[in-house]
């Protein structure tokens, strides 16, 4: 009973043991994962660090600032000279009234002047009838066939026109005479005119300048044989 009681003992003791033993591994155990752990954290700190350096130190990219291109200046190129067309020229005054083509005939009296003032045009015939803008009729047959820029102007190269057809004029002495009737352009008081003067086959031409409203010029005297 003494053997038996021994062996019992020394199972139950071999028994203890192998518990022992297998706990204290047990309790080993944990410590071997948590090192594990541990060196797993230590190699993503690792990697986490490498990679912000990489990214801090990553070089930047500059964006070249474009430069501005200059283009060439066109030099002009000489023209060959060209006489113009007088048929293609192109109206000095666009917003002008028309010019009329004067009628002329054994005496013609022509006014031209070159701005919007209104000056008038009168001949007195040998039978002291005088034609002018408001008697364009006499009954010698002189007539005033053209009056510009009357109420304004309308044109800067306007013409007034006094005319006796062929065979129709009288004989004896005309006198002329030009009016500086009023002043429609603002800029220019003074007004140079030109007076042409054809009487039996002969042409004169006279010229002077007007400088002041209602002002009157005897032009000439001539006379019909």
């Amino acid at each position: 009973m003494a053997k038996n009681k021994e062996r019992k003992t020394s199972r139950s003791f071999g028994y203890s043991e192998v518990n022992s033993d297998y706990s204290f591994q047990m309790k080993k155990k944990p410590n071997l994962w948590w090192l594990l752990l541990l060196l797993l954290l230590l190699v993503g700190m690792l990697f986490l660090v490498k990679y912000c350096c990489n990214k801090g130190t990553s070089p930047s990219v500059n964006n070249p600032t474009p430069t501005p291109v200059t283009q060439p200046t066109p030099q002009p190129q000489p023209n060959p000279e060209r006489q113009p067309d007088p048929e293609q020229q192109p109206n000095p005054d666009p917003n002008s009234e028309p010019i009329p083509v004067p009628h002329t005939g054994d005496v013609q009296i022509l006014l031209k002047w070159k701005n919007y003032n209104d000056l008038d045009l009168s001949c007195v015939d040998p039978y002291g009838d005088t034609v002018w803008y408001q008697n364009k009729r006499v009954p010698s047959g002189g007539e005033l066939d053209v009056d510009m820029n009357v109420s304004g102007g309308q044109s800067r190269s306007p013409i007034e026109n006094i005319y006796w057809p062929t065979g129709g004029a009288p004989k004896g002495q005309y006198t002329v005479y030009v009016k500086y009737f009023a002043q429609n352009d603002l800029l220019k008081r003074k007004t140079s005119y030109e007076v042409m003067v054809k009487h039996g086959g002969t042409t004169e031409t006279y010229t002077g300048t007007l400088s002041r409203e209602k002002q009157v010029e005897k032009i000439c005297t001539f006379t019909m044989d």
